[in-house]
């Protein structure tokens, strides 16, 4: 936000919010990890709770891109001092995509 002054009066300027590099690479990473999930689960749904290992496979593949997310996530806010509302809701989602992962398993 801007603050310009003119003629004794306070306008604002603001500008649109940008999302930042690691930002965009946390959001790839967690959708790519739910969508593991949902795939994981439709496999299972089709074997009928007999599916092959690779469905343990791509649970842990998604457990992995979780946790590369929230580190994407924590860097923006550690080493940018950036903490918009995207890192805090993708920081509020992979912790509960992590505290499923544990209560599932």
């Amino acid at each position: 936000m801007k603050v310009i002054i003119k003629d004794n009066q306070k306008r604002y300027k603001y500008s649109k919010l940008k999302i930042s590099e690691g930002e965009r690479l946390s959001i790839i990473l967690y959708v790519v990890s739910f969508v593991m999930v949902l795939i994981s689960i439709i496999i299972s749904f089709f074997y009928e709770g007999e599916a092959p290992a690779i469905v343990g496979g791509m649970g842990v593949a998604s457990i992995i891109c979780i946790l590369g997310s929230m580190a994407f996530s924590i860097s923006e806010i550690y080493l940018y001092r950036s903490y918009t509302y995207t890192t805090r809701n993708m920081i509020f989602l992979q912790i509960i995509s992590l505290l499923f992962w544990m209560f599932s398993l």
